[in-house]
């Protein structure tokens, strides 16, 4: 009935957040990891979301946070962006990295994404009529303009979500 950490994880996940202090990016350390042939938890590749996801995930530093999810009136769980109160237990279980690494790296994931953001050519973004306006019903992630290939003559534009086409099994939801 307790949280307990596994050594070998544990190594894995401080070895992460040192390499982000250190300067690497999520990109990298991906890479990295597929390299070093450490499977994650969920699926068999790390990508950049999985690695970022871990870096956001508080747990790590022993706090316990209550109410991520809620179930809606169609009984379908949902994340919790704010609709319902999260709780947050402190000191719940032994942490893995000190909450002064975790604030750290936070402040060094939130610039990273502030100065590649202010890269992008606007331009770029909102090429097409529907670019940042269809979201995924399932996991909240903007949609993709894909041109789909029947054959070699055949070809039509699809509008996909961006976590199904970057791994199938996170997001069941298929193209419009």
């Amino acid at each position: 009935g307790r949280m307990v950490v596994n050594a070998t994880e544990a190594s894995i996940v401080q070895m992460i957040f040192k390499e982000v202090i250190a300067g690497k990016g999520v990109f990298t350390l991906a890479k990295r990891l597929n390299e070093m042939e450490i499977k994650p938890r969920r699926g068999s590749k790390w990508a950049e979301n999985s690695v970022l996801y871990l870096l956001k995930n508080r747990h790590y530093t022993g706090d316990a946070i209550f109410g991520k999810t809620y179930t809606d009136a169609n009984y379908k769980m949902r994340p919790n962006k704010g609709q319902r109160n999260m709780y947050i237990v402190a000191n719940h279980h032994e942490p893995i990295i000190s909450p002064e690494t975790f604030e750290r790296v936070q402040e060094i994931v939130s610039r990273r994404g502030i100065e590649k953001a202010s890269h992008k050519k606007s331009n770029y973004q909102n090429r097409y009529a529907f670019s940042g306006k269809i979201f995924c019903g399932e996991c909240g992630e903007k949609f993709k303009r894909r041109v789909h290939h029947k054959n070699a003559d055949d070809t039509y534009v699809a509008w996909a979500c961006s976590t199904h086409t970057n791994d199938k099994h996170a997001c069941s939801m298929l193209f419009i």
